[in-house]
């Protein structure tokens, strides 16, 4: 996997937000056919990966109104961190931590959308 975060906080934008998105999505639809995780948090693991293709095509709508967020370099690094962490768990297992820090990356990136396109308004 390449690293997709940039030097310097200044080089972040919407489009590196979107393929770490994509990364972790990917790893999210990877990991609900993994063993590592109960069938419990697989079913959580598909509610979070339907909430990330609804961001994904969110964000991609509106990289304009994200572009100047002021949070849009860490929420980057935390998504690129999640999906390491993530591939991290289906080798190693204890999925439960991992599916909550999902959960709250999904709420922060959220947060960065325009009030009218978020989730949960």
């Amino acid at each position: 996997m390449q690293d997709l975060t940039p030097a310097q906080d200044e080089g972040f934008g919407p489009r590196h937000l979107l393929a770490a998105l994509d990364g972790l999505s990917a790893a999210v639809i990877e990991a609900t056919g993994s063993g590592a995780f109960l069938t419990a948090e697989r079913i959580q693991l598909i509610d979070a990966a339907h909430k990330l293709a609804w961001l994904l095509v969110r964000v991609n709508r509106n990289e304009a109104g994200i572009a100047h967020a002021s949070d849009i370099a860490g929420t980057t690094r935390a998504v690129v961190s999640a999906t390491y962490e993530l591939r991290g768990v289906q080798e190693l297992g204890e999925g439960g931590a991992a599916i909550q820090l999902l959960f709250d990356l999904i709420v922060r990136i959220d947060q960065l959308l325009p009030r009218s396109a978020q989730l949960y308004q």
